[in-house]
């Protein structure tokens, strides 16, 4: 019987992308892809490997609402992305670091506490 529960490393999709751009995207004046950060999360064992752009597009334009980055240009699946600023690592106790655009409002992400 296969174990239940989240796998080690597995974190929520959108934490996840953020943690990955703060990681290795970082640079708001070097375009990355979706592709880029989604393959990055699955070589990190984030996500499963079967997750596809298409399943976490929503997180993608949820980061954009955020203020946090801009769609500079897509081309089918792939959107290129420019971050506005670095993102910011802060301390939520019950998720760990959370990673915010500097204008965010300092809540967590996932939970809502305050950061």
């Amino acid at each position: 019987m296969a174990p239940s529960g989240p796998q080690p490393g597995r974190v929520p999709v959108p934490l996840a992308i953020r943690r990955t751009i703060l990681e290795r995207f970082n640079d708001p004046d070097v375009p990355f892809t979706n592709d880029q950060v989604l393959d990055s999360m699955r070589q990190s064992g984030m996500v499963e490997p079967s997750v596809t752009v298409d399943d976490i597009e929503g997180d993608f334009a949820e980061l954009c609402r955020a203020g946090a980055a801009r769609n500079i240009a897509q081309n089918f699946t792939t959107i290129y992305l420019k971050l506005f600023a670095p993102l910011q690592a802060f301390g939520c106790e019950r998720c760990g670091d959370i990673p915010l655009y500097e204008e965010e409002p300092r809540r967590c992400i996932m939970c809502d506490s305050p950061l």
